[in-house]
């Protein structure tokens, strides 16, 4: 079996600044291209492969935050 891409991939940041930025570096160097960059989310694409992160909704900052 061959894989050649892992299609689409969202991940959830809690803390969206610092992994934006880590990801921004990251990302483009695999050769993935930005093609969404908000204050929410950041994606980049390139070939079969797609790469995201998200800031955690409001519902989640409180729950999620006891959790790290």
């Amino acid at each position: 079996m061959e894989v050649n891409g892992i299609a689409h991939i969202f991940l959830t940041a809690s803390n969206f600044e610092r992994s934006r930025e880590f990801y921004r570096k990251l990302l483009p160097f695999l050769g993935l291209k930005p093609v969404i960059d908000t204050e929410t989310s950041y994606y980049c694409v390139g070939g079969r492969t797609a790469v995201g992160i998200n800031a955690p909704s409001l519902s989640c900052t409180t729950s999620c935050a006891r959790l790290t």
